[in-house]
């Protein structure tokens, strides 16, 4: 069965259970409180090394139609929904390849009933996710793990085929990896015909080399794409289609930021209640721990970046089940910055580095419970004895607390609150996105029963009602969504732009 958003949601929480540190959701008192020195950040979450904050350490969660009319619209559907319904094989779509750009969304939809999903609401995006959809598409006699489609002027301009990635598949061992990326690649060339050449080509990220065969005929662009770690672990095999002429000549230069500067602004747009917002290329993260990596991926697309998500994952190194250390993820986006076209800018984070800024947060919002009736929190119920040392359990302490007290406790700081929702306006009014690290606490909308973390986009802003916009990477319907400024500072872990190089720097 598809994966819900409700379900995507909770998988929010329940990775969290995936990690040592859920496991016992304790942090060792000692350790926080006397083992480091004056103005070292402690805390090691989630298996991350002491030198990480407790809270920037933690790890963030996975989370959470018609037939076009045409004469060989018509013959295509009937071909394809008897071999569908029969294997679900994809092979009949890219044997199509004098009418391959012709395709319509619909008809690929109805030809695989059960098997795509609109990826937004414009219907520029069909994904097919193995693990999501609980069904599989096979090509070239492989299984195919996830494939998106994009349209433009609804037809077919551009296909990502994904044979492997580790998001989804899980760790493979290097022999297996070769052996199927071998085998693609001698399919590709029986599929594109004997006397076909690919070029080659390689770039080299701060885990890990990317490589690439692409192949130019007069009817599509292919492109061969795969990447191994610098710890010789395989990271994902990709088949990539293109219009004749359109794959990027070269591999560095298209996952370069390259953005006009004069383009930015023009991608300002009011809606009807007078909220400025950004339209983000949505990326469905699926059901990985990926939410930094789309959020990320989703940023350098609105810049025009040739990028995924399991690029980035890389880069960030990205556990499908745990997610993504935020600070890793900002220190690899900073090596890779000049490479990306891009200047990571961080504007804000909340620092819960010792014992004593845990005692603070429990005693500031205490105060705040007390003026509103509310039960106050004692932090005597979250500590632990475990073979004579005490432990903190962090995660059950955050879900004692009330959301609208926490989120009343830290509007208290009215000039930070202030400033987040000036440094939105700001990034908004330049066409420029931010990337919005948050708690998820419970109480904060129905789905949500339990701790957790996630990243999510901030594309807009209200000036009437000081409400923010934000998207989260789950697919159509959660392109532009509103919260209040105070529900959105409450919620607030991190907020960082990533400025294109090319223009001048948001302050």
């Amino acid at each position: 069965m598809p994966v819900s958003i409700e379900a995507k949601k909770k998988s929010c929480v329940e990775a969290l259970a995936n990690t040592e540190f859920a496991r016992y959701t304790i942090f060792r008192l000692k350790e926080i409180a006397r083992d480091h020195p004056p103005g070292r950040p402690a805390g090691h979450c989630f298996g991350c090394s002491q030198e990480r904050t407790i809270i920037n350490s933690l790890m963030h969660d996975k989370e959470v139609y018609g037939m076009r009319r045409s004469s060989f619209a018509g013959i295509f559907l009937a071909g394809l929904l008897a071999i569908s319904l029969a294997g679900a094989e994809f092979d009949p779509v890219l044997e199509k390849r004098a009418e391959l750009w012709n395709i319509s969304g619909e008809s690929l939809v109805n030809a695989y009933p059960g098997i795509f999903q609109w990826v937004d609401v414009k219907k520029s995006s069909l994904r097919f996710n193995r693990v999501t959809r609980g069904t599989e598409l096979s090509l070239f006699g492989h299984q195919i793990e996830e494939l998106v489609c994009e349209f433009n002027d609804g037809k077919l301009s551009g296909m990502d085929i994904s044979f492997y990635n580790r998001g989804d598949a899980g760790a493979w061992d290097i022999k297996r990896f070769n052996t199927v990326l071998n085998d693609i690649n001698t399919k590709v060339g029986q599929y594109l015909g004997s006397e076909s050449r690919p070029s080659r080509q390689s770039s080299l990220m701060d885990e890990g080399r990317v490589f690439a065969y692409t192949w130019r005929m007069p009817d599509c662009d292919l492109m061969l794409r795969w990447s191994i770690t610098n710890r010789k672990e395989p990271e994902y095999i990709f088949v990539e289609l293109y219009p004749p002429g359109g794959a990027p000549k070269h591999l560095r230069s298209g996952m370069k930021v390259q953005v006009p500067v004069a383009d930015l602004k023009q991608n300002i747009q009011m809606d009807s209640n007078g909220a400025f917002f950004l339209d983000i290329p949505m990326v469905d993260q699926g059901a990985k721990g990926y939410c930094v990596a789309a959020t990320v991926a989703r940023v350098l697309k609105y810049y025009g970046a040739d990028v995924d998500q399991h690029l980035i994952a890389q880069l960030a190194k990205s556990d499908a089940d745990r997610g993504t250390n935020i600070n890793q993820t900002i220190e690899s986006l900073e090596k890779t910055q000049s490479r990306l076209g891009i200047r990571v800018r961080s504007y804000y984070t909340y620092e819960i580095n010792t014992w004593k800024d845990i005692m603070k947060m429990i005693k500031d919002y205490n105060r705040v419970a007390k003026r509103n009736d509310v039960e106050e929190v004692d932090e005597d119920d979250f500590i632990l004895k475990i073979n004579g040392r005490r432990y903190l359990n962090f995660r059950d302490l955050m879900n004692s607390f009330d959301f609208d007290t926490f989120c009343k406790f830290r509007s208290q700081d009215r000039r930070g609150k202030e400033n987040f929702f000036e440094q939105v306006r700001e990034s908004i009014d330049e066409g420029l996105p931010l990337c919005w690290s948050t708690f998820i606490l419970p109480g904060q909308d129905e789905a949500n029963s339990e701790f957790g973390l996630h990243m999510r986009i901030i594309n807009g802003y209200n000036p009437t009602t000081r409400e923010i916009v934000y998207s989260d990477s789950w697919g159509a319907g959660h392109e532009k969504k509103t919260m209040s400024n105070d529900a959105a500072w409450g919620i607030t872990i991190n907020l960082f732009g990533l400025v294109p190089r090319n223009r001048r720097t948001v302050r």
